[in-house]
């Protein structure tokens, strides 16, 4: 008997639950207009796909669609008109779709899949995450700025103390565990805090580096 898992079909290459935001995805055109499939598609269903295409980079995962001519026709812009959409899609306008397996940590599901437009919605995907761990790492420098600039000017720190990235970090972080804002009395606190933590930690670890030391043989 055959394993249930040698029967679906590949596995798409994003996850689902992935989003793309915004309205653009890059369109390769000298790619397009040098393709068999621009050579030879029904101007009709060659629009209808394109329709598909914008269409797909909705879903979820983005770049499939689901296996429902119902649900293809609206995504098409046919409406109720399936009859007519069967026809566009004999002719070309589903061209290179093929079922795909969509998988999270908890379900997989079977949807269809296009290998260039799955291409396509990875680089998108990439850029996404890249753009969100720009904004992010923007995010926490302009944080850690403010905040070197209250332990400076107004909690007496000094530079060699606001430089180190760690220590500001750590303040931050007692901050916002305590949903405490950066008022001088408050970052005054957590400075405390984290220089008796830190203090200890490394006192801790001067200590073991001595015992080591002192039971090593000569």
């Amino acid at each position: 008997m055959s394993d249930p898992d040698d029967i679906l079909p590949p596995l798409y290459p994003i996850p689902l639950g992935v989003r793309v935001k915004g309205d653009w995805f890059p369109f390769y055109h000298k790619r397009f207009r040098d393709s068999e499939f621009a050579a030879t598609v029904d101007f009709a269903a060659g629009f209808l796909a394109i329709r598909l295409w914008a269409a797909s980079a909705e879903q979820d995962p983005p770049g499939t669609l689901p296996d429902d001519d119902r649900q293809l026709a609206q995504l098409a812009g046919l409406g109720r008109d399936v009859e007519s959409w069967r026809k566009y899609r004999e002719a070309g306008a589903l061209d290179g779709f093929e079922p795909v397996t969509c998988a999270d940590d908890v379900c997989e599901i079977v949807r269809l899949g296009h290998p260039v437009v799955a291409e396509v919605m990875c680089e998108v995907v990439r850029r996404m995450d890249e753009w969100k761990r720009r904004s992010q790492e923007g995010a926490s420098r302009r944080k850690r700025s403010r905040l070197r600039e209250v332990m400076t000017k107004h909690c007496g720190a000094h530079a060699g103390l606001t430089q180190r990235d760690e220590f500001v970090d750590a303040v931050q972080d007692w901050l916002d565990a305590r949903g405490l804002e950066k008022r001088p009395a408050h970052v005054r606190e957590a400075m405390q805090a984290v220089s008796l933590t830190m203090d200890g930690a490394g006192a801790r670890i001067a200590g073991i580096a001595r015992a080591k030391r002192l039971s090593s043989p000569d």
